[in-house]
């Protein structure tokens, strides 16, 4: 009886390439010796660790002055000092990552520099201290012997260095959907991308398509995004077929949201959020669920050395309900999650040059707080939602 109980034991404590090894000589000893499973995997055993002591036996009486100095090895090398050659190498290799987007190659070479407005260039170069004529380390502008010209002005520079540059001389540069000014240093909703047409025949397919052309990274306008989606979820419960024209009240619905996306070119979003060495930061995080939707933002509150206090929205992020139907605190939960995953995203964003970040959460939903409570149990999803949160 002992050993159905200690075999499990034994055999679930061997690591796996012992066990295999056991498995492909099972047969023989249980057979030949007539073993149990018990005395067999102990004679296994006992075999395999005289076989390693006759082979380091052997090894060590053969090879003894070059296992010695093998063994020395690793624990002087952390005491060795590194040669001329080595710190020669590793200062080479840490020069050849650009000083613009930290990839493996001459900073003179980045071609996502031509990209880059020219005010952020210069202020990388002060900042890495290059020369402004050849991009490298060493010697002040005004003493480069170099005979650089460039291609476009003829001056002493690079061509992406040069003022005559077409993303240079823009005022608003685009990032992807979001317009920059350079002016305001503010963000806005690229007005090109809300001009949709209204489609003929409309449906589903065509919702989809029309929805998925607005991009929004930040969520910025992620409470105009959420009616489509809606609208789309609708379809799905009328089982609509993808090329099937919606009914009127879903067509009516869409063409007033359509219509409307006209005035989210008007909506502005600093740049800047605020912060400086001497100023208080804390984030705030939002969480709230409905029948609908669930959604978090992070907002994020500064307040400066003489008081005046500057609140700025850093990120946010909705989801509709599953067409299942979900019990409000679950989805408060569900709310509760992505604010978990927002703010750890955006705090490692920030922990590189802030440390020590106030953080508060906020909610108006005290059943779900209760579930994060460490005596409350969980099982299934949910469980894992609460310890995400926690």
């Amino acid at each position: 009886m002992c050993r159905v109980i200690l075999y499990p034991l034994v055999e679930s404590s061997l690591p796996i390439n012992v066990l295999r090894s056991f498995e492909r000589q099972r047969k023989s000893l249980e057979n030949e010796l007539k073993l149990s499973s018990l005395d067999a995997i102990i004679h296994f055993l006992k075999n395999e660790v005289e076989t390693e002591e006759k082979i380091r036996l052997s090894r060590t009486d053969i090879f003894h002055f070059s296992s010695e100095r093998k063994n020395a090895a690793p624990a002087n090398s952390r005491d060795r000092k590194p040669s001329a050659t080595e710190l020669f190498i590793g200062h080479k290799s840490n020069d050849n990552l650009c000083m613009f987007c930290s990839k493996n190659h001459e900073t003179r070479s980045c071609k996502k520099a031509y990209f880059i407005p020219l005010d952020e260039k210069l202020s990388v170069i002060k900042r890495k201290g290059l020369c402004r004529i050849c991009l490298t380390k060493g010697h002040l502008a005004k003493l480069c012997s170099s005979s650089i010209k460039c291609n476009l002005c003829s001056e002493r520079h690079l061509k992406l260095m040069c003022p005559n540059l077409e993303v240079n001389k823009l005022d608003q540069i685009p990032k992807q959907s979001l317009i920059w000014n350079k002016d305001s240093d503010t963000l806005k909703i690229d007005s090109e991308s809300l001009k949709l047409e209204e489609p003929g025949t409309l449906t589903k397919r065509k919702i989809l398509s029309l929805t998925s052309r607005i991009f929004d990274p930040i969520g910025f306008i992620s409470p105009a995004l959420i009616r489509p989606k809606l609208l789309l979820q609708e379809t799905w419960r009328n089982n609509d077929h993808w090329n099937s024209e919606v009914n009127e009240n879903i067509k009516r619905k869409f063409l007033s949201w359509l219509k409307g996306l006209r005035y989210l070119s008007d909506v502005k979003i600093s740049r800047w959020l605020g912060i400086t060495t001497e100023s208080n930061l804390s984030l705030h995080i939002f969480v709230d669920a409905s029948q609908t939707a669930y959604s978090a933002c992070i907002f994020t509150r500064c307040e400066s050395s003489d008081g005046a206090v500057n609140v700025q929205l850093l990120q946010a992020k909705s989801r509709i309900t599953p067409m299942k139907k979900i019990t409000i605190p679950r989805l408060e939960l569900m709310g509760a999650t992505i604010g978990a995953r927002l703010f750890d995203s955006v705090s490692q964003a920030l922990k590189p040059e802030i440390e020590n970040i106030n953080s508060y959460f906020w909610t108006d939903s005290s059943t779900w707080s209760l579930c994060l409570h460490p005596l409350q149990r969980l099982f299934g999803l949910g469980q894992l939602q609460c310890s995400f949160v926690r």
